[in-house]
């Protein structure tokens, strides 16, 4: 909810994000007992309410903790954001970013509070869904999952003692994160992430 978000930056009044889903983080699956793992090019895209947001710091900050977890955890060979570099890429991976909500009701809930001198709390929520495609090199459609979380931002003079802690752009950051790692995880489970050579171990078939 973009209008609540600026409320809160904007008004300095004092807002805290705080996660509907009391799951823990998920951690990218270890792979590194395999010798050969795939090399993928990952498309990223954003959408709010129907509307694709091509370039924006939200983005940029996905993708920045992306690189972070996919770095830390090897899991793939190579990969790359940049699309030029697709074709020498073992597969395509499109992960799709979309956050949806009410958007009259967090601006009415906005101003609700404002006009009471912040007295009054109100929220807002947030629903992200990462759906994640995987393709092949021809482009044939491989596999696709969808995870689903959602977060609610409160806006008040009673959350300055909590804002440092749940800062709504650090909590946003979060969820998507844990969506995309599960996504991921998903396609490695199943198998269409392909993996080969064990250390110490023949082969796999």
């Amino acid at each position: 909810m973009k209008v609540f978000w600026i409320l809160c930056v904007v008004l300095l009044s004092g807002c805290a994000s705080f996660k509907n889903s009391d799951e823990p983080n998920s951690i990218l699956l270890d792979q590194s007992e395999y010798q050969n793992k795939p090399s993928v090019y990952i498309d990223l895209s954003y959408s709010m309410n129907g509307s694709v947001i091509s370039e924006s710091e939200f983005l940029s900050e996905v993708k920045n903790n992306l690189t972070e977890s996919l770095d830390r955890s090897g899991v793939f060979s190579e990969y790359t954001f940049v699309s030029s570099e697709s074709n020498n890429m073992d597969y395509r991976l499109e992960l799709k970013i979309i956050n949806s909500g009410d958007v009259a009701a967090a601006t009415m809930a906005g101003f609700l509070t404002g006009y009471s001198l912040f007295l009054i709390p109100t929220f807002a929520t947030d629903n992200f869904d990462v759906e994640a495609l995987l393709y092949d090199k021809r482009g044939q459609k491989l596999d696709s999952t969808v995870n689903e979380d959602s977060f609610k931002t409160w806006l008040g003079i009673w959350f300055l003692p909590v804002m440092g802690s749940n800062h709504p752009k650090d909590v946003v950051q979060d969820v998507v994160k844990n969506l995309v790692i599960k996504s991921l995880n998903d396609m490695i489970r199943r198998g269409q992430l392909k993996y080969s050579q064990v250390y110490g171990k023949a082969p796999l078939a």
